[in-house]
């Protein structure tokens, strides 16, 4: 990669990280009482200023402010992909397969709960033109059969043909299609950083890819384990098999732990116990979360190459997205402060060896 192109990403991703949410912020947005109060806060104390800027605080309801933060991230990252040589741009590419998955699942769910028409009401505008489909006629789906033709000739046509209803099984399986679908992203995403890439950065990549993919595997043992009434085969065939600190038997021992463990019986478990030693979080997601935001905030202030630390960026991005989120939803439904502040995860480095 060109110096001055590689510079300019490091330089860009290190000042945008900086300008992200503070655990201050943080702390002043659970004080609101509303989702307008929320909106205000963040056009008026934040850097989503200039994405917020024509908003009416007072009218604006969760899913336009939501759409709107969508959109602000997603410029970001644009604004990014400009200084991205070829090799890298891939990067950007695989952003934009990530929302269209987004996309369809959310319609496959609307399908399966009768409701196809509301899928346009949430449909982010600024995806229209950047998709390799067509989200306008995914939209005019009425059933799944009308959702396969929109995606016509495309690789997710093949995906949900495995999950297309017979009268036999009339029910669509929303888990395993969901599960396929990232299936298809990870190894897709894996296979251009193995091609694409070369010596440290390809294997800086495959680790905070391999870091992501198996805490993502680790939720899913967990909620197999504790909320879902399926077969060990079964919770076995959804793992992903990308691994970074364990490995296939490990997983298998989990499942295999004697009754219902306590989160942090669960975690203390894994090689990712010891960045827990005194803390007891409510729900898996609030442990995978933190360990994946440790990795990419310090790749973000230690790796020497622009691709690295786009996709460090882009990950502690949708951290501080989801944490927003949370925070608005929470204040919906009536959450107090410190139940709020357990689920919120602020700016740390560690490395996660």
């Amino acid at each position: 990669m060109p110096q001055n192109n590689s510079m300019a990403i490091l330089t860009k991703a290190r000042a945008m990280y900086g300008k992200l949410l503070t655990q201050q912020q943080y702390s002043e947005m659970m004080k609101c009482k509303t989702v307008s109060e929320v909106a205000g806060y963040l056009k008026n104390n934040t850097h989503f200023s200039t994405a917020l800027q024509n908003i009416s605080e007072s009218t604006i309801h969760r899913g336009q402010l939501e759409n709107l933060l969508r959109k602000s991230l997603f410029d970001q990252y644009a604004r990014m992909y400009r200084y991205l040589v070829d090799n890298s741009r891939s990067l950007f590419y695989y952003i934009i397969v990530k929302e269209e998955i987004r996309e369809i699942l959310r319609m496959v769910l609307l399908l399966k709960a009768d409701n196809a028409k509301s899928f346009i009401i949430d449909l982010p505008g600024f995806l229209i033109n950047k998709t390799n489909i067509d989200l306008l006629a995914v939209a005019r789906a009425t059933n799944f059969d009308e959702l396969v033709l929109a995606l016509k000739g495309t690789d997710y046509e093949e995906i949900l043909n495995k999950f297309r209803p017979t009268p036999e099984k009339p029910e669509i399986n929303y888990v395993a299609c969901e599960h396929s679908f990232y299936e298809y992203y990870n190894k897709s995403l894996f296979n251009a950083i193995k091609t694409k890439y070369r010596g440290q950065e390809q294997k800086d990549l495959l680790a905070l890819l391999s870091v992501e993919t198996e805490l993502l595997n680790l939720s899913h043992i967990y909620r197999a384990k504790c909320y879902r009434n399926i077969s060990k085969a079964e919770a076995v065939s959804r793992i992903y098999p990308y691994y970074y600190k364990m490995r296939a038997k490990d997983f298998n021992e989990l499942l295999d732990i004697e009754g219902v463990p306590t989160l942090k019986e669960f975690i203390d478990k894994t090689p990712y116990g010891k960045y827990f030693t005194s803390v007891e979080l409510p729900y898996i997601e609030n442990y995978t979360t933190r360990i994946l935001n440790y990795a990419c905030s310090y790749k973000m202030h230690f790796t020497s190459y622009a691709s690295v630390a786009f996709y460090s960026y882009v990950m502690v991005s949708q951290v501080e997205f989801n944490n927003v989120i949370n925070i608005i939803e929470s204040i919906r439904y009536g959450v107090n402060e410190d139940e709020i502040r357990k689920i919120i995860v602020s700016r740390q480095k560690r490395n996660i060896k």
